[in-house]
């Protein structure tokens, strides 16, 4: 879902784990936060009344990567990386290696995930901005996060803590991750 969006098989889990609710509660537990810093009508997001806090956003990041470290995976397995994945973030200006998961409506535009960075190392950060047409957000996001690496240096390769654990010949571990 985070690679390639699926949105009515985004609602089809959701519906299967117990609906919106469900899924929200678990994402805030998560994610460390209030649970009214997440919430959900449905499992795809679609819907302005879909809402998360950014430290909610970061904070899914980051327990998806810590609920994957047993497994000998990253968030690189389950978030797009630019530069090495398919999918829409291709096609836009972003850093390459920054692992991230973007999603927009007509008035909304989001991106957030891991920008690794040569002198900061990986900053976690989400950005949602909402309003007008969101082709205008994404020239903002992609000039925020191409300005961070201008200022803190790229780096040559994907960092450890992001590298995928699966390679596409190893067969997947997926089914093990509850």
């Amino acid at each position: 879902m985070n690679q390639y969006s699926n949105n009515p098989m985004a609602e089809m889990f959701a519906r299967m784990v117990g609906g919106a609710g469900i899924v929200s509660q678990k994402a805030a537990s998560l994610a460390g936060i209030p649970p009214a810093e997440i919430k959900l009508i449905n499992g795809s997001g679609l819907g302005e009344e879909n809402q998360m806090s950014p430290r909610a956003a970061i904070g899914l990041f980051l327990g998806i990567q810590k609920l994957l470290q047993p497994h000998q995976m990253t968030v690189g397995d389950v978030v797009a990386i630019v530069g090495q994945d398919e999918g829409i973030l291709r096609s836009r200006p972003l850093p390459k290696f920054a692992v991230v998961k973007s999603g927009s409506l007509y008035v909304v535009s989001t991106l957030g995930g891991a920008l690794p960075t040569a002198q900061k190392g990986i900053i976690w950060f989400a950005m949602f901005n909402g309003g007008s047409y969101y082709e205008d957000f994404r020239e903002e996001q992609e000039a925020f996060v191409n300005q961070l690496v201008s200022q803190w240096g790229a780096v040559s390769s994907l960092p450890k803590e992001l590298k995928p654990g699966l390679s596409p010949t190893s067969g997947s571990r997926i089914e093990k991750v509850q």
